[in-house]
């Protein structure tokens, strides 16, 4: 039964779907701008929400700690805990638009 499994599997393996989504977290963050499929981009919305919720509610530490998990690249990294945090300081959602 599939009752609350509520993920879009995007047509591929677990295992790519994970490298894809930390692959266009890290181009998001860098290039704040990102071409994708529609399906695609409201999976990426669900886990950058997620990303953002951890680095703006932990303290910095863990928070640096946590974010390896959901991104690859260290300067997308650097920019999320540098500038992305005091930008969207006041913001509880509503980090994309699609």
């Amino acid at each position: 039964m599939r009752h609350r499994k509520r993920i879009k599997k995007l047509g591929v393996s677990k295992p790519r779907r994970t490298q894809m989504m930390r692959n266009m977290t890290a181009s998001l963050i860098l290039h704040e701008r990102l071409q994708t499929t529609e399906a695609r981009a409201k999976a990426l919305t669900a886990y950058f929400a997620r990303l953002m919720h951890h680095v703006q509610t932990k303290e910095v530490r863990e928070a640096i700690r946590i974010t390896p998990k959901y991104l690859y690249s260290v300067a997308a990294s650097r920019k999320l805990h540098s500038e992305f945090k005091t930008r969207f300081a006041n913001r509880t959602s509503g980090f994309t638009r699609i």
